[in-house]
């Protein structure tokens, strides 16, 4: 098996090292399973790999709050009146999917997907705005950014997958066409 390499805990973690533990990964593929009998997914996520979610240094887990577009660790500092989100692991959704029949086609970090749909033509289509719209071009360009920029949400992955249709004989796969996944950048 090629998940047999993730270590939980890792090597040399701290006293209370934590992580979290997706406990309905399983019966959320089992429902898409359910579903989609031949056809294309695409989950749009906070993902790692699992050398770096199960990592000694990620000690606290990958929780995180966030509140008017700020990141906090102080997961109870405004209960109610926050988001909470944690990571994916993505060797952790690979294996999942496999389990269902799923074909993982590959992941992407969302910077990238976007770059290769477009998004950099998006951009230089700001410079004809005329000088009295300044203020709207930069806030269109400001939000653009926002999409790639690591430390906003460039960092979500794109993991594409393909379902064939297993009760069908001679069912070919659909061989989803992307750019995103083919673009090299």
């Amino acid at each position: 098996n090629q998940y047999t390499h993730v270590k939980i805990p890792p090597d040399n973690p701290k006293d209370g090292w934590t992580t979290e533990i997706h406990v309905d990964i399983d019966s959320w593929f089992e429902k898409i399973n359910k579903v989609i009998y031949k056809g294309n997914l695409l989950i749009v996520d906070y993902m790692l790999e699992a050398n770096r979610y199960y990592n000694a240094k990620r000690h606290e887990g990958t929780m995180i709050s966030y509140q008017k577009q700020r990141a906090s660790s102080d997961l109870l500092s405004n209960p109610g009146h926050c988001d909470l989100t944690a990571h994916l692991c993505i060797e952790h959704l690979e294996m999942i999917a496999e389990k269902y029949n799923l074909n993982v086609l590959g992941n992407v970090r969302q910077g990238q997907a976007l770059l290769a749909l477009g998004l950099s033509e998006k951009l230089h289509e700001l410079q004809h705005f005329p000088s009295s719209q300044l203020n709207i071009a930069l806030e269109k360009r400001e939000n653009l950014l926002r999409l790639v920029d690591p430390r906003c949400l460039g960092e979500l992955r794109w993991m594409a997958l393909e379902k064939c249709d297993q009760n069908i004989t001679n069912s070919l796969p659909n061989k989803l066409e992307t750019s995103f996944l083919r673009e090299d950048l």
